[in-house]
C-alpha cells in the first residue's frame, strides 16, 4: 500500500514539526520494519509537508511507533491545511530513484 499525506504546518511550528519529525525517524530507522517504507518532504514554500508511505501492512507499523503518537497528538494544532491522505496506485514509473539515506542518518536536513 502506498499512501501520499500532504498538508501545512503553520510557520511558527516549522522548527518544532521537524524536531518530532526526526525523531519518529530515528525511530523507524533503528526498528528496521521489513516491506516498510516512509519518507517526509518539505516543499519550497517551507511549510508544505508531503510524506509518503511504502508499506506492506498499511500504516499500521508507523502508528505503533511511540514517537508518531508524540508527533501525531498535537499536529493538527501545528497546521494551517491539515493532513490529507491518499491512497496511490501507481500508473507507471520510468527511472525514478530517491535519495538513498545511510544507515543512522536521519533524512530531515537542518535549514
Amino acid at each position: 500500500m502506498q499512501i501520499l499525506i500532504r498538508y501545512e504546518v503553520k510557520e511558527q511550528h516549522v522548527e518544532e514539526h521537524l524536531g518530532l519529525l526526526r525523531q519518529v525517524f530515528r525511530e523507524l530507522q533503528e526498528a528496521a520494519i521489513p516491506g516498510f517504507g516512509y519518507a517526509a518532504y518539505q516543499l519550497e514554500d517551507g511549510v508544505t509537508f508531503v510524506e509518503l508511505l511504502d508499506s506492506e501492512e498499511g500504516p499500521a507499523p508507523l502508528a505503533a511507533a511511540p514517537t508518531f503518537a508524540r508527533y501525531r497528538a498535537t499536529l493538527d494544532a501545528r497546521c494551517t491545511t491539515p493532513p490529507t491522505m491518499t491512497e496511490l496506485r501507481e500508473v507507471a514509473s520510468a527511472g525514478l530513484r530517491l535519495a538513498p539515506v545511510a544507515p543512522g542518518q536521519v533524512p530531515l536536513r537542518d535549514r
